[in-house]
């Protein structure tokens, strides 16, 4: 039989957290599990004569399953959280209505229940369901596994020859989850306009992550203007929404090419919005300088007089600041 470990609040005998803990694994989690072919237990209904911590981490690693009650937000509970998610092990989460999740877990699905009888048919229902779509799921997905992939992401940026290969892989990864979510989207419903809305976000998507991977292939194959490479990475990765990955992109961008014009501009303006005004004004300068000093045609295809106009006037207004004191609605 499969096991499932549960973190939860324990409480003391008698207190009111232990017996809505107790009543939550006897009336709910429990006959959910062994409906499912788990035998579940809580810390607390473990006798170990050793270390109860060292049990508790035990299973949290061992276990094919682990169920985390997140009310209360109990900091023994998010410690073990923690654990579990840095082992990328599936796990599912849940929490009284009301619980307000920390804002680095807000995002990660969890079951919210109402603590009476009918909350409690409600919760096996979907319990239930949940623990169907983790047995199903191809990868886990949590704040941790993003977080390192991003990190691995920035190493591949700095260092394209000894990290393109896992950018690429993940690239290529991110694109079959896509187009698999578009196919399943296609075969539920082709008339739904939330899903033809889904489909057309997941195609974008997709279009960004296949041309992240061919400039990515094209660097890996000594392409010959590497920076132009990384320059269209970071506005792919811009107009997904991750500009951090967008800012490391450019970034290496300029520093392969230190007059790629265009690299400046984007990521001075990223800065300016993420209000680091000291290297939004470094960049934008460089920016503006360069369109000056060479006399370039910002009415071009390339350099769009709207975005000229902004830069030179967020450039005159901060060197302005800098003699005068801070302004506020630079």
């Amino acid at each position: 039989m499969r096991k499932c470990f549960i973190i939860t609040p324990i409480g003391d005998d008698g207190s009111e957290i232990r017996r809505k803990t107790d009543g939550l694994i006897t009336s709910v989690i429990r006959p959910v599990l062994a409906n499912l072919e788990y035998d579940c237990d809580a810390a607390h209904e473990v006798s170990d004569s050793g270390s109860i911590t060292r049990m508790v981490i035990k299973r949290i690693l061992a276990d094919d399953l682990v169920i985390a009650n997140l009310t209360g937000l109990n900091p023994n509970v998010m410690y073990e959280l923690a654990i579990r998610h840095a082992a990328r092990l599936p796990i599912i989460t849940l929490a009284e209505k009301g619980t307000h999740l920390p804002f680095d877990i807000v995002d990660q699905r969890t079951i919210f229940y109402v603590d009476d009888m009918a909350g409690a048919e409600r919760l096996k229902d979907d319990l239930s369901d949940s623990v169907g779509s983790v047995e199903n799921q191809k990868e886990i997905d949590n704040p941790i596994v993003e977080a390192s992939k991003e990190f691995q992401i920035d190493f591949a940026l700095e260092n394209p020859k000894e990290g393109s290969e896992f950018v690429t892989k993940y690239v290529l990864d991110e694109i079959k989850l896509l187009r698999d979510a578009v196919n399943r989207s296609a075969i539920l419903s082709n008339t739904s306009t939330t899903t033809k809305k889904e489909n057309n976000v997941n195609a974008f998507k997709i279009k960004n992550q296949e041309s992240i991977a061919a400039h990515l292939s094209a660097i890996e194959n000594n392409d010959p203007n590497p920076s132009l490479c990384f320059l269209n990475i970071g506005n792919r990765y811009q107009a997904m929404g991750h500009f951090n990955l967008a800012l490391s992109a450019w970034e290496k961008s300029i520093e392969l090419n230190p007059k790629q014009c265009l690299a400046y501009l984007k990521a001075g303006e990223q800065y300016r919005i993420l209000g680091d005004l000291d290297k939004a004004f470094e960049r934008l300068k460089f920016y503006v300088d360069f369109i000056k000093d060479n006399d370039l045609q910002v009415g071009s295809k390339f350099y769009i007089e709207h975005s000229f106009k902004e830069a030179e006037s967020f450039v005159e207004e901060y060197s302005l600041s800098a003699k005068t004191g801070p302004n506020k609605s630079i």
